[in-house]
């Protein structure tokens, strides 16, 4: 074979894995993180409450969670509550909607419209979801709360004073309370093509609510490691935290 012909073909061969590699799907996962943490550790806790607010919304084919995530007292375990972009039901995409998940259980009881199903992956348990056109800009308050011997997970309307009761899990044997601390997170749980900078953009403000009689604050922001592209700025003096993700943000 020719030199020139042969060394042609080599770096057509050479260039593949550039292309490929430019295709390739790529799934952020956690973005960024806060701590919030409410009050006096001698008070028992039976309930966390977090308002979020999305002013950025970052489009109907997104795929972005925005989570309070509890745990009970004395333990790394617990669940999560909070809204969704590109949610799926029974393995059928829904779009918007209200989730409510928990770890390590094997029933759950729907609240009104919504379903429940188990989940596994990063973990195994059941999770509940209602669909629900949630709105960009207007505040919603995610909450847990025992009740008796159960967990009940709900996202409270601010603007209307409704509340969608999601689901309600059963509270494990052996903890009696919630921990006084919970992580606040933003998540692209979907895929992208090519590289970060293709997570669509979003904003979000989280804001510790009166829990308990509590009040909560911010702190330790933190970042995922697969994406680099993400803020968090906590206000001055704790009381929310704005986390903008995706597109070109840098830290």
């Amino acid at each position: 074979m020719n030199n020139k012909i042969f060394l042609l073909y080599l770096l057509i061969w050479l260039s593949f894995p550039k292309i490929i590699s430019a295709t390739d799907k790529l799934t952020p996962g956690g973005l960024v993180y806060a701590q919030s943490f409410w009050g006096d550790n001698a008070k028992p806790m039976t309930e966390n409450r977090t308002k979020i607010r999305v002013t950025t919304y970052p489009g109907e084919q997104s795929s972005y969670f925005w989570s309070q995530q509890f745990f009970y007292a004395g333990s790394n375990e617990g669940g999560y509550v909070g809204l969704q972009t590109g949610g799926i039901q029974k393995g059928l995409f829904i779009g918007k909607q209200m989730i409510f998940s928990v770890w390590n259980v094997r029933n759950a009881e729907p609240g009104k419209g919504a379903i429940c199903e188990p989940f596994t992956g990063e973990g195994d348990g059941m999770k509940c979801s209602i669909v629900y056109n949630w709105k960009e800009g207007e505040d919603y308050i995610a909450s847990v709360k025992v009740s008796g011997k159960k967990l009940l997970g709900s996202v409270i309307e601010v603007k209307t004073g409704k509340t969608f009761l999601i689901g309600k899990m059963p509270f494990p044997k052996g903890y009696n309370n919630l921990s006084h601390g919970a992580l606040i997170w933003v998540e692209y749980f979907g895929d992208v093509i090519g590289n970060c900078n293709q997570t669509p953009l979003q904003t979000a403000t989280f804001t510790p609510e009166i829990s308990n009689g509590l009040n909560g604050r911010i702190s330790n922001v933190t970042f995922g490691n697969k994406c680099n592209n993400a803020r968090g700025d906590i206000e001055t003096n704790g009381s929310s935290v704005i986390f903008t993700t995706g597109g070109e943000i840098k830290r």
